[in-house]
C-alpha cells in the first residue's frame, strides 16, 4: 500500500511518482519482451543492466518511453524520443505509437551490443564498446558501462503500463522466456 506501482491482472501500472522498480535478479545477455502503453505526456523508461544506486539513465542504459511531442513541449532532441538510449543513441527512425496505445518491445544485449526492436521495426543495432567518449556530463561514455544488472522500469511523469514482460537470459543455460 501506498508504493508508486501496482500489479493487477499481469499488468505493472507507474502511478504518476518519480520513481524506479527493478529486477530482484542482475542479467548480462538476454533477450526482453515487454509492451508499454503511456498516457499522455507521461516520460518513463526500461532501465538496462544498472547497479542498485544511481539513476540508470547515467549509471547503465535507459530506453525511453516518452510522449515527446508534449513531455518536452515539442523541442526533444532525437536522443530523448522514445526508443532512444536516453541522451546516447537516438532511434533510426520513429515507429512509436501514440499516448494511449500499446507498443511493442524486443530489447536484446549480448556483450556490448544492444538491438532494440519497436513495433516489429529495428530501430537501434549498436555496439557499445565503439562509444567511448561520454555524451553526457552526468555519466561515463557507453563503453564503460555495466555489462550486467538489473532491469528495471521507471515512472517519471505521468503513468506507464506495462504488460507481457518476459525475459530469456542468454548467458546462464536457461531455456525460453520467463515472465
Amino acid at each position: 500500500e501506498g508504493t508508486p506501482w501496482r500489479i493487477e491482472n499481469g499488468v505493472l501500472y507507474g502511478l504518476n511518482k518519480r520513481t524506479w522498480i527493478f529486477s530482484a535478479k542482475e542479467y548480462g545477455d538476454f533477450v526482453l519482451k515487454l509492451e508499454t502503453m503511456i498516457t499522455r505526456g507521461s516520460n518513463g523508461g526500461i532501465g538496462l543492466r544498472f547497479p542498485p544506486d544511481g539513476d540508470p539513465a547515467y549509471t547503465a542504459m535507459e530506453i525511453q518511453v516518452v510522449d515527446h511531442e508534449v513531455y518536452y513541449g515539442g523541442s526533444s532532441q532525437p536522443n530523448q524520443r522514445t526508443g532512444s538510449i536516453y541522451d546516447e543513441i537516438a532511434p533510426s527512425k520513429e515507429v512509436v505509437k501514440p499516448a494511449g496505445e500499446w507498443n511493442s518491445w524486443e530489447i536484446t544485449c549480448r556483450g556490448s551490443r544492444v538491438m532494440i526492436v519497436l513495433n516489429g521495426q529495428k530501430i537501434i543495432d549498436e555496439d557499445l564498446a565503439m562509444h567511448t567518449e561520454p555524451r553526457q556530463q552526468k555519466g561515463p561514455a557507453l563503453a564503460k558501462r555495466p555489462l550486467k544488472g538489473h532491469i528495471g522500469f521507471q515512472n517519471l511523469n505521468g503513468s506507464i503500463t506495462l504488460r507481457n514482460i518476459m525475459i530469456k537470459p542468454l548467458d546462464d543455460g536457461e531455456a525460453g522466456f520467463a515472465p
